[in-house]
């Protein structure tokens, strides 16, 4: 399994890349042209859409191409070839950099790992296969009576909760029916680690009503996805702030982060790309293999799926012929035909029951968030206006206070995303600092009314 790379990490890998080159940097130049008038002369070490890695006397720097005017690429003059030094016998070379040749799996088919997709610590006994089908998101036959928001209703929290739970009940096979409009993109990285977990018990399957945004890279790698007929998954790119599109060094560890989840998951980093920025993407398939191959732009490949200054987003369809997905399935018994059990019964209810109303207990609390945000605010400032006052009104609007702040503090015990949820409301991370300093201020003025109280009795 592929370990998620940080920016650093991938930033000194380029730059041993470019340490390794037989011509010195020094030989020759590139030359960056900024809109703020600077010319910088070095080596660009990466380029992609949406920014440009650059470096100067050995240090990299990210450039949003936003910010670039334009590239000046000075070609090195290309070095005689040096004769193949003869090859060390294999008993001479150190065990660790002898690597075994590693055959290239086919994207578009999940990863086995044992008969009938199970982990190779669980065997076939006859039994039906246990399936257990849980939300994330709400179902559309909820009739939106709880939102969809990854990180907010949908928590990676309440799947790690319910997996005592499909233990206590056997459960073989785990069906995640996705059903979302996207969400926090911290939370992708927590789904992942997640749904790590579930595969080295479980059999892992996506079913996709609709997967847009955090809620289709959440589940990335999970290895074999199912459609329903309308599903729909992709566009997949990062928004901060007042609709800001992620760009420069954000979407460059996006970029990173998706791309490590494909190769987990057993697909092409092609498809991602294409959801996150505007990127072309074609495909063949071949006629005797199967095998599907992709290409970043839109001639390469005999089939199109999507076009050049597009973000991609697959329909049903889309997803089964290019073998992004298994089958199409409008119903349970349809899925467990498509993934070819013969043998099934449903189980998981309690983990089902349990995420189900963590979702509606969290959709309850979202709704109250701005009215609580007021209330709090409204009761501290009368307790502020009233501890000197000796008036009666100030005991009733400091426990106001303290009971408000309570109930806060719970929701992000449910929650820890509400921390950050829950700022826009009161102009602050929820951390513990800010908890404390909250509980000062109150301590600070129940002291202070004690005092005024303390000296108007004073003869």
């Amino acid at each position: 399994m592929r370990i998620p790379r940080t920016l650093k990490n991938l930033l000194t890998a380029l730059a041993l890349g470019v340490a390794l080159l037989s011509v010195s940097v020094s030989a020759f130049a590139d030359k960056l042209y900024l809109k703020d008038g600077r010319v910088l002369d070095g080596t660009i070490v990466k380029e992609d859409s949406g920014f440009i890695v650059f470096s100067v006397n050995g240090k990299e720097e990210i450039f949003d191409t936003a910010d670039v005017s334009r590239v000046e690429k000075t070609e090195p003059a290309r070095p005689a070839a040096p004769a193949a030094p003869a090859a060390a016998p294999a008993a001479d070379k150190p065990a660790a950099d002898r690597v075994a040749p590693v055959a290239p799996s086919d994207p578009a088919k999940p990863t086995s790992t044992a008969p009938n997709n199970l982990p190779k610590n669980r065997t076939l006994t006859g039994k039906p296969n246990r399936i257990a089908i849980l939300n994330f998101g709400p179902p559309g036959s909820w009739n939106e009576k709880a939102g969809d928001m990854v990180g907010v209703v949908v928590s990676a929290k309440a799947w790690e909760d319910a997996m005592p739970m499909l233990d206590k009940d056997k459960v073989d096979t785990v069906v995640v029916r996705i059903r979302s409009g996207g969400g926090y993109g911290l939370e992708v990285a927590r789904f992942s680690e997640i749904y790590r977990k579930y595969k080295t018990k479980y059999r892992l399957v996506a079913w996709v009503e609709s997967a847009i945004s955090a809620a289709a890279m959440s589940p990335w790698n999970i290895s074999e996805f199912y459609m329903m007929p309308e599903g729909n998954i992709g566009a997949c790119t990062g928004w901060s702030g007042q609709l800001v599109a992620t760009k420069g060094v954000q979407l460059l560890e996006m970029l990173n982060q998706m791309e490590d989840l494909s190769v987990e998951g057993g697909r092409d980093p092609k498809i991602m790309r294409s959801m996150q920025i505007m990127e072309p993407l074609s495909y063949n398939i071949d006629e005797t293999t199967g095998k599907v191959t992709y290409f970043q732009d839109a001639t390469s490949g005999k089939y199109l799926l999507n076009r050049p200054g597009q973000i991609l987003t697959l329909n049903a369809i889309q997803a089964v012929e290019s073998k992004f997905a298994v089958a199409i399935a409008a119903t349970p018994d349809e899925l467990a035909q498509a993934m070819g059990v013969k043998e099934y019964e449903w189980a998981g209810h309690d983990a089902a029951k349990y995420i189900d109303e963590y979702m509606l207990t969290a959709h309850k609390i979202d709704k109250q968030v701005g009215e609580l945000a007021v209330q709090y605010r409204l009761a501290l400032g009368a307790a502020q206006q009233l501890a000197n006052a000796g008036d009666p009104r100030f005991p009733t609007e400091l426990g106001k206070a303290r009971q408000y702040l309570a109930q806060i503090r719970r929701w992000v015990d449910v929650n820890p995303n509400f921390r950050f949820h829950l700022a826009q409301g009161f102009g602050a991370v929820l951390s513990d600092e800010w908890f404390q300093q909250q509980e000062e201020i109150l301590r600070a003025l129940a002291q202070r009314a004690r005092e005024a109280e303390g000296q108007r009795r004073r003869p």
